[in-house]
């Protein structure tokens, strides 16, 4: 058999190789597709995890990416609860846990990222927690009871949701971040304050420049010596400091990696049989001349799709610019582009309230756009990017910005 008879074999069951697994039939892929995966469940969405699964009443079902009658309808072959060991790229093989071999034509990496961990906070045991998988949200929310005391370490996103999340189940909530501001990787401090009142209004404590000195448990309690000398008890702390790419074994099999498996604008890799999409994959974005690891549902659907059309032998899309939202509180917060802090600000609406649009403008150019619960006036606005940050200052005002009299990073 010649490997262009052999089947197209997706490494990671997660959103970005479900979608592609499914995409690679709506394109035309006629061969065998398996999907591999180190979860016992299919392929599922994980944004869901830090609000929904943690605050509805009754929980609701997994937002499968895939489901069973899909999997059968379209001849896919889902190998569950398997780790891949190794990729053998001469062969043409991946070696699986249990010693099983797979031979590949074509090989989609979508082994997506591992949370960093504290190992400082190790000696806490099963009060310690993190958030990446369906299991872990669910033993999060069983935790998280009404005057419940939850330190939450790193005000990031999946911390800051889990944050609104617990408030809202009644908890009491406190969140540490060692650099100046919350959101400080993605948001320029003006954006980043209108989030932080929004938490700080209902009674989300939320302390920057800060760090853990000590840690002291007992049967009893646990008590955690802050840096700056003050002292709490949580009940249960969760850490969301971000997450490192599953990269090891691409590397290990001679594959380019740089911060993430490096791949081009066709999802390929150093291996022309190689793709490697989602969380996992270093791509370069043409709008910003610049190559990055998006982490964001958006990004797991359109690299995906790339995979697959490049697989069935069609163009890839055209590269979008970046788009992100989180959901806390009552607010949704949208993201496009890049919120540079130096940037000029363009605003519709009042700061902080909904309706609310920002427009990032440097070099007389749009280069990103920030809303709160502004729904259609948001994609319309997505629009001045023109399938690129292009937009300037005559079209914005046209379109009924105002100059905002304090700098993005203010």
């Amino acid at each position: 058999m010649t490997r262009s008879n052999l089947p197209v074999v997706i490494v990671g069951a997660g959103h970005a190789g479900g979608r592609c697994a499914e995409r690679l039939r709506h394109f035309g892929w006629q061969g065998n597709i398996i999907l591999v995966g180190d979860e016992p469940c299919l392929p599922y969405e994980r944004p869901p995890l830090s609000k929904a699964v943690l605050v509805e009443e009754v929980e609701p079902s997994p937002s499968f990416v895939i489901d069973r009658d899909m999997l059968a309808a379209l001849a896919i072959e889902h190998v569950a609860g398997q780790v891949v060991r190794s990729i053998d790229l001469r062969n043409g093989t991946v070696c699986l846990a249990d010693e099983r071999q797979i031979g590949y034509g074509k090989l989609v990496l979508a082994t997506g990222l591992t949370p960093r961990r504290l190992p400082m906070l190790d000696v806490l045991g099963s009060r310690v927690c993190y958030l990446h998988k369906l299991e872990e949200a669910r033993a999060l929310r069983d935790a998280i009871k009404t005057g419940a005391k939850l330190l939450i370490v790193g005000a990031g996103f999946i911390g800051l949701e889990v944050a609104a999340s617990a408030r809202k189940l009644g908890a009491e909530v406190t969140v540490i971040e060692a650099a100046p501001q919350p959101l400080g990787r993605v948001l320029p401090a003006r954006m980043a304050n209108l989030i932080t009142e929004r938490h700080e209004s209902a009674g989300i404590k939320i302390l920057c420049n800060e760090a853990m000195d000590e840690i002291v448990q007992t049967p009893e309690r646990i008590s955690i010596t802050l840096r700056s000398g003050e002292t709490i008890h949580p009940d249960l702390v969760l850490v969301g400091i971000g997450g490192t790419p599953n990269d090891a074994l691409a590397r290990s099999a001679g594959l380019h990696v740089d911060n993430g498996i490096v791949v081009d604008d066709h999802c390929r890799t150093s291996d022309p049989d190689v793709y490697a999409i989602g969380d996992v994959a270093s791509h370069r974005n043409p709008h910003y001349d610049r190559r990055w690891r998006l982490e964001s549902w958006m990004n797991a659907e359109e690299m995906a799709s790339n995979a697959a059309r490049a697989i069935c032998n069609q163009p890839p899309n055209e590269a979008s610019v970046p788009y992100f939202w989180t959901d806390q509180f009552e607010r949704r917060y949208q993201i496009a582009g890049l919120l540079e802090p130096k940037a000029e600000i363009y605003e519709q609406g009042v700061a902080g309230e909904s309706g609310y649009l920002a427009c990032f403008v440097v070099d007389g150019r749009m280069r990103g756009l920030f809303g709160i619960n502004a729904g259609k006036a948001f994609r319309k606005a997505q629009n001045l990017f023109r399938g690129g940050a292009v937009a300037g200052r005559d079209e914005l005002r046209g379109a009924g910005f105002l100059a905002a009299c304090e700098p993005a990073d203010a």
